[in-house]
């Protein structure tokens, strides 16, 4: 009796397009240049990894002759989807160039948008662009559903929450995913794996940049998560203590880093939470490069704290006048 032949597990493509243009590049006044990883795609990838899916990652930024490199990717293995992360400008135009390789190399792909692009504007970005999908706000179980749906069929495709498409070339917006205030506990650590040798003691050309929550607990009017998904702003939520230690100790361990940033949109929103982080980095020796913060919450406690451990913070003043904060909520 012969052995039927296994199907293969599912397979899924990440890219971050964030390459500049050849002549911008040539003027970058770093010579090395230095940037944080896709966490995206770290994040992502490992949570699908879970399930079985096969996962590569192509940060077009940090890759030399990425084309190439992209082209090989797609003539060498048969993707179930490539999946990009979509900001307003760069990474717009550069989305448009990836998808029309990935569509001559491997036309029948599935193409799929995540980000700010496919959350805020999903029909604009399905109408104008060659796209399969838009994941709406954060997707790692919609795009789990996805691949299952694309690999087996095991999914129905109307049941896929916060996914929009085109039906007859009208838009159809699937039900919101629902998220609930629970913490980011239950996804596990980012696999920096994927990203191969761009990431090292030197942390050239990327990082250790980290997220350690999600969401936002204001409700300013000109922010994209000002959407019907969530009527209103996405929870704030955050990892745990431990679970983030997790992550900085792997680094430590398998690259020799101590020096990490946070990319938190407002890393600062549980204090408490905050200041353990900063006894943890403490008693590793560890140091904070950058964090980014509310104004509203610093405080003196905060402030001492971050003596001697946390290199420089940034954050926004968003208006000078009360009249102009209350316009902007």
């Amino acid at each position: 009796m012969v052995d039927q032949e296994k199907t293969p597990p599912p397979s899924l493509l990440l890219i971050s397009p964030g390459h500049e243009p050849a002549d911008l590049a040539a003027k970058r006044y770093r010579s090395i240049p230095r940037d944080p990883p896709p966490y995206f795609a770290l994040r992502l990838g490992a949570y699908v990894k879970q399930f079985g899916t096969d996962v590569d990652v192509l940060d077009t930024h940090a890759e030399n002759d990425w084309a190439d490199r992209l082209r090989e990717m797609l003539s060498t293995k048969k993707y179930t989807a490539v999946g990009f992360t979509v900001y307003l400008g760069m990474f717009l135009r550069n989305a448009k160039e990836i998808c029309a390789i990935v569509r001559e190399v491997q036309p029948e792909t599935t193409i799929v948008w995540g980000g700010p692009v496919a959350s805020s504007t999903p029909e604009q970005a399905l109408q104008n662009y060659d796209v399969d999908y838009c994941v709406r706000f954060e997707g790692e179980d919609t795009i789990q559903e996805l691949i299952e749906l694309l690999h087996d069929g095991s999914r129905k495709l109307e049941e896929i929450d916060g996914l929009s498409y085109l039906v007859d070339g009208q838009v159809k917006h699937n039900a919101p995913r629902k998220i609930t205030k629970t913490d980011l506990d239950r996804y596990p650590i980012p696999d920096w794996t994927l990203l191969g040798d761009q990431i090292n003691r030197e942390q050239t050309p990327l990082y250790a940049f980290l997220m350690s929550s999600a969401g936002c607990p204001y409700k300013c009017n000109f922010c994209y998560h000002q959407n019907s998904d969530y009527q209103g702003s996405a929870p704030w939520r955050s990892r745990s203590v431990e679970h983030v230690m997790a992550e900085v100790d792997m680094l430590h361990d398998k690259y020799g880093i101590t020096v990490f940033s946070f990319g938190d949109d407002n890393f600062l929103v549980n204090k408490k939470r905050v200041l353990e982080i900063f006894n943890e980095f403490r008693k590793r020796g560890f140091f904070i490069e950058e964090m980014v913060g509310h104004f509203g919450n610093f405080n003196d406690e905060i402030i001492e704290n971050m003596e001697g451990l946390v290199g420089r913070t940034s954050f926004s003043i968003e208006a000078a006048t009360p009249r102009l904060l209350d316009l902007v909520n």
